[in-house]
């Protein structure tokens, strides 16, 4: 249940990562056609806040500065999706098993530090 769990919120944290500060799609979060509404049109520009997403970041980046090596298996696994498991492999120079060993490792971990922010606990972060 867990591995599903830490699994899904790390895709989701991928896709997430991946869309950049732009949406994704190339263009601003406010985007030049808006200076032509009409006057006094209240429009709210406030950006979706996804919570899922913050938490998993900064577990995520609590990875990087705690376990550098597994960090980058994570980088690997879930924001290279153009390569396949032996390139990756190869790049960190591993075999298969070891790397998703790593993997598990790492996701014991990033749910580690998930726990500890929904208990209120200070996780690493790049501020301390």
């Amino acid at each position: 249940m867990s591995d599903y769990f830490i699994t899904s919120r790390m895709c989701a944290w991928a896709k997430r990562s991946l869309m950049g500060i732009d949406g994704g799609i190339g263009f601003k979060r406010q985007v030049s056609f808006v200076n032509n509404m009409p006057a006094g049109v209240a429009v709210d520009y406030t950006p979706d806040v996804d919570e899922a997403f913050i938490e998993m970041d900064l577990c995520v980046v609590a990875l990087s500065i705690e376990r550098p090596e597994l960090y980058q298996v994570i980088y690997l696994h879930y924001l290279r999706g153009d390569l396949k498991v032996d390139g990756k492999v190869s790049m960190l120079g591993c075999s298969k098993q070891t790397f998703y060993n790593k993997v598990s490792l790492a996701h014991q971990l990033l749910l580690g530090w998930l726990n500890d922010l929904a208990a209120g606990i200070q996780i690493p972060s790049r501020a301390n």
